[in-house]
């Protein structure tokens, strides 16, 4: 699996406006499956940088972290927060 740069190529349109606000709506770059989502994060007080990620989905409200039960709205970051993405792809059996 290879990380996407939403600099490079985002799995939505972003439209933002004078006010500060946005709206975005989906492109054709995003899966239509569970896919992944991240952005590094920096702690402050021990200096380190991760990537945190979630596998997610896209609804009409955004992220939802997604789950074989149920989907949740992903609360912790907004849907402009997101610095990469990563379709899954499914192994080929043999």
């Amino acid at each position: 699996m290879n990380w996407i740069n939403v600099k490079e190529k985002h799995f939505i349109d972003i439209e933002r406006f004078e006010d500060g606000s946005y709206r975005w709506t989906e492109n054709n770059n995003c899966p239509k499956e569970p896919f992944l989502v991240g952005l590094f994060v920096g702690n402050n007080k021990t200096g380190f940088t991760k990537l945190e990620y979630w596998l997610v989905i896209l609804s009409d409200n955004g992220l939802e972290e997604w789950t074989e039960d149920d989907t949740y709205p992903l609360d912790c970051w907004d849907i402009t927060d997101i610095e990469f993405w990563c379709p899954i792809v499914v192994p080929k059996t043999e």
